[in-house]
This record gives C-alpha cells, structure tokens and sequence, in this order.
C-alpha cells in the first residue's frame, strides 16, 4: 500500500485511497473469475460502440477486463443476426392485437464544430422507438373502393401463410 499511498497524505485521504485500492482489487479478482464472461463481453460491447479501436479493445483484454475484439464482434453480428428473426417470431404469437409505435428520431446539431484531421462534427444523433399493445381493441373502420377490409367471414387468416 505504501507504494501507492504517499506518506504525505492526510490520514482522510489514506483511508479513502485505500478503499479504492480493495476495490479495484476486488474488480480484478472478479474479472478473473470465470463466470464473470459476460461481464467482460459487456465491457467489450460498451467500448465497440463507443468508438473504441480494435486495438484498444484487445489491449482491455490483454489486461483482462474486456473480451477480445473478435469475441465481441462475433457476439455483435449474431445479435443483429437474430433480431429480425425474434421479431419475425413475435409479430407470429401476437397477430391479433393493434400495436402503436412511437419513433422519436432525435438529432442534437446544436454544439461547437471543431474540425480535425478525423471527424468534421460530431452531432448526436438517437433514435427510440416504443410500442404498445392494445389488448382491448374494436376494429377501426376502414373502406377502400367502397369495400371493408375487414373480415367479415371470420377466416383464420393464419390458415393461409
């Protein structure tokens, strides 16, 4: 402790310092741990999207506390891989009910510009996007060519895919 606490530091001070010291300590024993995975592949998805470098997320884990950048990146085309197909599956369990979706498309182009020899902005940008499910729902009416495009007859309309 003596090398990474001056002496001349305050008695406050020390004890602060020293409960950092366990808890980074304790950060790195749990990172080795080998349930800790996805905790690490986490930290590699956070410093991906973050804009962090192949190289800097390897060099996380040549020091053990991210996944390696071919780990990470697997994990991420998988990810997008699979959600078309989860909401495919989804929208086939819930044909029967009326959805509202709310898109917020927000884009922040308020803030300084200084160019460099990288990026000529850096505007923000996020989009969100909600739904909601209306359970109790009666059909709206909708008439196109003076004909409902309801079912009348009551056909299963699953019955045909």
């Amino acid at each position: 402790m003596k090398a990474l606490i001056p002496d001349r530091r305050s008695m406050y001070n020390k004890i602060e310092a020293q409960k950092t010291i366990v808890t980074l300590c304790y950060i790195m024993v749990r990172l080795r741990n080998k349930f800790a995975n996805n905790l690490k592949l986490e930290i590699g998805l956070f410093l991906l999207f973050s804009g962090a470098t192949r190289t800097a997320i390897d060099t996380m884990n040549n020091i053990e506390l991210s996944a390696c950048y071919t780990t990470v990146n697997n994990f991420k085309r998988k990810l997008a891989n699979e959600h078309p197909l989860k909401i495919k599956d989804f929208f086939k369990e819930q044909y029967n009910y009326l959805y509202i979706y709310n898109l917020d498309d927000y884009h922040d182009i308020h803030e300084k510009r200084k160019p460099d020899t990288v990026t000529l902005s850096i505007a923000k940008h996020m989009a969100t996007c909600v739904c909601k499910k209306v359970k109790a729902c009666a059909p709206i009416p909708i008439i196109f060519n003076n004909e409902s495009v309801h079912n009348l007859a009551n056909i299963d309309a699953m019955a045909f895919q």
